[in-house]
């Protein structure tokens, strides 16, 4: 299949590192890269991420066979940690997609982000170039809670559902204060034992 074939669907691309990066794409001429980032090679685009022709060995069309997660094989890949990686901005950006699929496979990242005790550090070796990347060393949990936000009502089950799995994450279970419920504050104290729910865009923790 032509390069011009795969506009639009969602694929695997293996760089030639030999990492795999998943998600919909869309194409891109050569003429038009040459335009916007200096580059006359055709190109697959999978969010911010360009993936320049001769950069990868192979790409293929992914198909739903009734996984958990769909066409994905895996809850996030190296395309989401790679985001997380590049810190607040790329984030927000993503969190923004059109994808459903995309934003839910982000939220998963972040959420392994930050409840690892090994945040996600991917090789500093890819063929996936990001134009105008700005990388940030930290990620802001406020930020982070506000652009939530509107993912909490968002009309995708699946997508409100990650979110509100994340906006748990972002606060940690730590100095546990003197009443048994409460509405968890901006400072993100809680019982170590608390069981969290999610109502309204407000976290509530619960001692058991």
């Amino acid at each position: 299949m032509k390069l011009s074939g795969y506009d639009g669907q969602c694929v695997r691309i293996l760089d030639r590192f030999g990492d795999e990066f998943d998600g919909v794409c869309t194409y891109n001429g050569a003429e038009y890269d040459e335009h916007e980032f200096g580059r006359a090679e055709e190109s697959l685009q999978i969010e911010s991420f360009l993936f320049y022709k001769s950069d990868f060995k192979s790409v293929r069309v992914l198909e739903d066979e009734g996984g958990e997660y769909g066409r994905f094989r895996d809850p996030y890949g190296k395309l989401e940690e790679l985001t997380v990686a590049d810190g607040t901005d790329a984030i927000l950006d993503a969190l923004d997609s059109d994808e459903p699929e995309h934003v839910q496979r982000l939220l998963r990242c972040l959420r392994a982000h930050l409840t690892s005790p090994d945040p996600v550090s991917p090789d500093a070796a890819s063929s996936a170039i990001v134009p105008d990347a700005s990388p940030s060393a930290t990620l802001d949990r406020e930020v982070l809670r506000t652009a939530l936000k509107p993912l909490l009502t968002a009309p995708d089950p699946a997508t409100k559902t990650e979110a509100e799995n994340l906006l748990v994450a972002t606060y940690p279970m730590e100095n546990p204060p003197a009443v048994g419920r409460w509405r968890v504050s901006g400072t993100g104290l809680a019982h170590p034992r608390a069981e969290f729910t999610v109502s309204g865009g407000e976290v509530r923790a619960t001692v058991k």
